[in-house]
């Protein structure tokens, strides 16, 4: 176990590194002069030269790539471009947001999908089976920022039961979450119908039915238990995936999370503050599928040797 654990973290880092090498590519193959978005659009050429050579922008890719890995390996993401503040504490501001965002977005993934896969399973064929996949297609069809803007115009605007955006109010987390929550609401009823049924098929099921348990019982108390297990894995995925930032959900509701601020990172091209919230959010990813890894290898001796 303790070799397992050792290989799945070094692929980890391995993985850190090839994301930190991609984005920095990216991020320079962009047709964009961040030395132009500092000093505006009035900026000589001596200008901008001074501040190509104040943030080591003259060097060559390859400098600029190490100086910035130094600096990564001892805690430091570099200075905003934008901001001219520490990129490290700036995505870490942003973090709380994003946490109690993901957060929720998981609660009502599973207060949503888990019924929904529950019901669609033991009506498997019938009216109710065949309704909860045509509205798990049409919400799974709408990308999140038509939903989320759908969610507004309803809720926000039209009925005003919520606020448009923004942090200051505590219901304004309620639509964000719930865009997330519907999204990924679909994927789980799906998965837990799939995995229900299998289940259901089992000869331990047939058996207990046969001794005149409920089916009431027999699902909650022998059933359910053994289908939880992708569900479980799944939730772990979802929440690093949420933690890396959920870009397109919190800037449709200005949301101040680290998607939110690698958008605007994104608009005003800082270099440096894309790459800190990419790899912050790289982070929590990796982190995720390595708890996930070793809580399945905990959980199955049978991966623990491979």
């Amino acid at each position: 176990m303790l070799l397992y654990s050792a290989r799945r973290l070094l692929w980890g880092l391995a993985v850190l590194l090839g994301v930190s090498v991609i984005t920095f590519i990216v991020a320079f193959a962009v047709p964009a002069d961040p030395a132009r978005n500092i000093g505006g659009i009035h900026a000589t050429r001596a200008a901008l030269a001074n501040i190509r050579r104040a943030y080591g922008l003259d060097q060559p890719l390859p400098v600029q790539y190490w100086d910035y890995l130094t600096h990564l390996l001892h805690g430091d993401l570099g200075r905003s471009y934008s901001t001219s503040e520490d990129v490290l504490p700036a995505v870490l501001g942003r973090l709380p947001y994003t946490l109690i965002l993901g957060l929720l977005g998981v609660l009502f993934e599973l207060a949503i999908g888990v019924p929904l896969g529950l019901v669609a399973a033991l009506n498997r064929g019938r009216a109710l089976d065949r309704g909860a996949l045509l509205g798990a297609l049409l919400v799974f069809s709408l990308p999140p920022f038509v939903l989320g803007n759908l969610l507004l115009l309803l809720f926000a605007f039209h009925w005003s039961l919520f606020p448009l955006g923004g942090a200051d109010d505590p219901q304004a987390i309620i639509l964000p979450a719930l865009t997330l929550g519907l999204g990924g609401a679909v994927w789980y009823s799906r998965l837990l119908r799939t995995t229900l049924l299998e289940v259901l098929s089992a000869d331990y099921i047939r058996t207990a039915r046969a001794k005149g348990l409920r089916m009431r019982r027999v699902v909650l108390g022998h059933a359910l238990p053994n289908a939880l297990g992708p569900i479980i894995t799944q939730i772990g995925l979802d929440m690093g995936y949420f933690l890396g930032g959920v870009v397109v959900v919190e800037s449709v509701f200005a949301w101040p999370g680290m998607g939110k601020l690698a958008y605007d990172a994104i608009s005003h091209d800082d270099i440096n503050l894309i790459m800190g919230t990419v790899l912050v959010g790289a982070v929590f990813v990796v982190a995720a599928n390595l708890l996930v890894d070793l809580a399945q290898a905990w959980l199955d001796p049978r991966i623990r040797p491979g």
